[in-house]
């Protein structure tokens, strides 16, 4: 191994944690001093509608300041053009090396080769490392070496390489003490004024807060498979906040779920295998994040409809569970897993609205929105992309209800003008006739919207047209 680095940066992203983090580990191994780096990239915030306000700035925000709090020290925190701040790293820190972990996503990888070449230049050392993922590609390739455009294939491969050997698992251990040793106050700035205009997270965003709820969901996850569904229940594992910035290592939770064999640990390692698919189809396919993987699908004819749009958008539609979902994801940026599948099939396949808006909407209140696994979702939904849903797969958002949500208890809590609404017709309250409603206090057209389409002409007539596109 070469001598050591005298000054090194690790530049810290999307993974926000002190422990299990390959960069760091690697950066530790190499350097006698370290200073950790963080850059509030303005490429990406002065896309932001609302950015003081924006939710997942104020999470990083905070969980930057418990990192601080666990180092006893400040670490760098920027804000500008990634190029702009490392130019003046370099010239004021004097370091000879950054570390970082490697990120997929289109805007991400031009980044980090623009930065790669800056240290060039300057004779910096530029380390990236793999962490977000167990294996990225080309790790899972096909015999032929091609990409996997399909995941049960892809996971059964991803499988077969973990049962040969659990150390392509790999924990990079070390102890915090010994980072704490290392990391040194740095002399810059901070970007004082743009923190201060940040509130604090509602959200806790600490490692100790991740691996409490961690704890909670080890203790239900043998019964994943089968809760789930049910978003009125506490059924899943909600790290997904803490996964999206790496408070969480997705390594270790890969692994805690591979070696737990209940069905429904199972379950739930297939979904962060899900998650890896995604990575490596935006990561080989850089265009879907804007254009259909399905060729059949680029030029497809959506409809242009801004009423049916913001209806949806509002939650206004006369369909409960798409209301209530829509709801939920504006007041709290989350939505239930199942219920992002219910609302962008609806969306594409009964209002044959253009998936990219819908993707749009779900990126502007995603708290753990990720480009790979938000544009691959809809996608799937919307029948475009690879390994998708066919097109005669529509959802029944009233089968969808009842299944789901039986006894209303979702819709009841983001949909409050039906809450007296007779179990016979909350889940169509459509349906209900004039006593009813009335008795119920929700009169329709009023109270709460009549159904913006009618479910079985609708369907019919969307069978039809994805037919006619696509024969």
């Amino acid at each position: 191994m070469d001598d050591k680095y005298e000054k090194s940066i690790v530049w810290i992203r999307r993974d926000l944690r002190l422990l299990d983090s390959h960069a760091l580990f690697r950066a530790k191994e190499r350097s006698k001093n370290i200073q950790l780096l963080f850059i509030f990239d303005q490429v990406i915030l002065d896309k932001l509608d609302d950015l003081y306000e924006d939710k997942r700035v104020q999470f990083i925000k905070s969980a930057l300041l418990e990192i601080e709090k666990q180092l006893d020290q400040n670490i760098i925190i920027k804000y500008g053009k990634p190029e702009d701040v490392f130019e003046e790293i370099i010239k004021d820190e004097k370091i000879d090396a950054v570390f970082t972990n490697r990120d997929y996503e289109p805007y991400a990888k031009k980044r980090d080769l623009k930065i790669s070449k800056l240290c060039q230049k300057h004779n910096v050392d530029f380390h990236s490392y793999k962490d977000h993922v167990v294996f990225e590609f080309p790790e899972i390739v096909k015999d032929n070496k091609e990409f996997y455009s399909v995941f049960t294939p892809y996971k059964r491969k991803w499988l077969s390489k973990v049962d040969s050997g659990e150390s392509l698992i790999p924990l990079f251990q070390y102890r915090l003490a010994d980072i704490k040793k290392m990391v040194f106050t740095p002399k810059t700035k901070r970007a004082k004024k743009f923190l201060d205009k940040l509130s604090p997270s509602p959200i806790p965003a600490s490692s100790k807060q991740a691996e409490g709820k961690l704890n909670k969901f080890l203790k239900i996850i043998n019964d994943y498979h089968q809760n789930r569904d049910f978003p009125a229940i506490n059924g899943t594992s909600g790290l997904s906040m803490y996964i999206r910035f790496g408070l969480l290592s997705p390594r270790r939770l890969s692994l805690i779920a591979y070696q737990n064999k209940s069905v429904g640990s199972q379950t739930w390692l297939s979904e962060l295998i899900w998650r890896e698919f995604y990575f490596m189809i935006l990561d080989t396919h850089p265009e879907v994040a804007t254009k259909e993987f399905n060729v059949k699908y680029q030029d497809f004819p959506w409809k242009k409809d801004s009423k049916l749009h913001q209806a949806w958008v509002e939650g206004q539609t006369g369909f409960p569970i798409v209301d209530a979902a829509m709801r939920c994801l504006k007041e709290t940026g989350q939505m239930h897993n199942r219920l992002r599948m219910v609302v962008a099939n609806f969306y594409c396949r009964l209002l044959l609205l253009d998936w990219r808006k819908g993707e749009r909407h779900f990126a502007k209140y995603l708290l753990d929105f990720d480009l790979s696994a938000n544009v691959g979702g809809w996608q799937w939904s919307s029948g475009s992309g690879n390994d998708a849903a066919p097109y005669f797969r529509i959802f029944n958002p009233l089968s969808q209800s009842k299944k789901f949500d039986k006894e209303a208890i979702f819709i009841k809590q983001w949909c409050p003008e039906l809450q007296n609404m007779p179990d016979k017709y909350i889940h169509q309250p459509s349906l209900a006739p004039e006593d009813i409603q009335n008795d119920a206090g929700c009169i329709l057209g009023k109270d709460y919207p009549m159904e913006i389409i009618d479910y079985n002409a609708s369907r019919q007539n969307s069978l039809l047209f994805f037919k006619k596109i696509l024969s």
